[in-house]
Order: structure tokens, then C-alpha cells, then sequence
């Protein structure tokens, strides 16, 4: 199937790494779903799968991290359509369609799908952060550089003057151990 990016505005929104794996991961759910009939046709009573070796059930445990579904590298943490839009591409709804046959529970979005608002505020509100804190360090960097040159330092007027008098070290009697 070649798959043909979208120049207009209509469309569906793509992770760019789903696209360029959609064979691997349509073979992986081909196989998916050939386990899962297998295991429904092979049960009975409620009883599930017999597993004849030992470590059956954490080796499934390992692999179900590993597995990933067509288009969830555009789905952010809040379930929504991600902020980068460097990750996604949109496909004409030709494309969608023929995806869709071949991943029907995959995340859907549309060209009109807004990227999720709390993303977008968190992201916001790390760029005021990070401004904030380059304001500080600029701040103290001038303030360090007006301590080291001199410059706009508090008058001590108020403070004592100490004078300073020549003392006799042979009046002290100091004795070295």
C-alpha cells in the first residue's frame, strides 16, 4: 500500500514512526488476533489457556510492555492528540480508511482535533519557568559583576570606623609551642 500524505486541510493525523512501521505492526496484530481466537475457541467453562511450562506466564508479562498500537505515539499522557507536531503527518481519509481496516482500535484524530490543552499550558507554563530563570541568573550575574568591579555597593557610613593603631608585638609576650 503506498500511503499518500495529505496537502490539503482535510484529513487524519498519522504518527510519523506508526507510519513507517504499519506493515510490522498490522503482522503483529494479524498474529494478535489469531491468538486471541485461538485461546476463545480452545476454552471452556471459563478456564483459560493450559500452559505446560513454567515461566509461560512471565514471558507474556515481559512482551505486553513491548507491544504497541498503530497510532498511540501521537496520544500524550492525557489521552488527547500530542503537541508535537513534528511526530505526526496527515493522510488523506482514503488512507485512514485502508489503516483503519487494519488497525480498528487504533486512536483517531482528525485534521480539526485541537492538541491537548493541558499539554499546551504545561508547556506554556515551563517556557514562563525557564524565562523567569534566565531572568534571575542574568540578574545575578550583573549583580555579581557590580560586587566584583565595585560598582553600586552600599555606602557602610553608619558602621563604626575602627582606627587603627600600630601594636607592639613584644608587649603581648606571644609563645610558640
Amino acid at each position: 500500500m503506498y500511503i499518500a500524505v495529505c496537502s490539503s486541510s482535510d484529513g487524519y493525523w498519522v504518527g510519523k514512526p506508526s507510519l513507517r512501521s504499519w506493515r510490522q505492526l498490522a503482522l503483529e496484530q494479524l498474529e494478535e488476533d489469531e491468538e486471541e481466537s485461538k485461546h476463545s475457541n480452545g476454552q471452556t467453562n471459563g478456564q483459560g489457556p493450559h500452559i505446560n511450562n513454567k515461566f509461560g506466564m512471565e514471558a507474556n508479562v515481559g512482551t505486553e510492555d513491548e507491544t504497541k498500537t498503530f497510532n498511540e505515539d501521537i496520544v500524550c499522557t492525557h489521552g488527547a492528540l500530542s503537541i508535537l507536531e513534528t511526530e505526526r503527518k496527515l493522510v488523506s481519509t482514503e488512507v485512514w480508511t485502508k489503516l483503519r481496516e487494519y488497525f480498528p482500535r487504533a486512536p483517531e484524530f482528525t485534521h480539526m482535533q485541537e492538541p491537548c490543552r493541558q499539554c499546551l499550558t504545561l508547556e506554556q507554563e515551563e517556557k514562563d519557568n525557564e524565562a523567569v530563570s534566565k531572568m534571575m541568573a542574568l540578574e545575578q550575574k550583573n549583580q555579581l559583576l557590580n560586587l566584583f568591579h565595585e560598582k553600586n555597593r552600599p555606602v557602610l557610613t553608619k558602621w563604626p570606623q575602627v582606627k587603627r593603631r600600630a601594636v607592639d608585638c613584644e608587649a603581648f609576650n606571644f609563645q610558640f609551642f
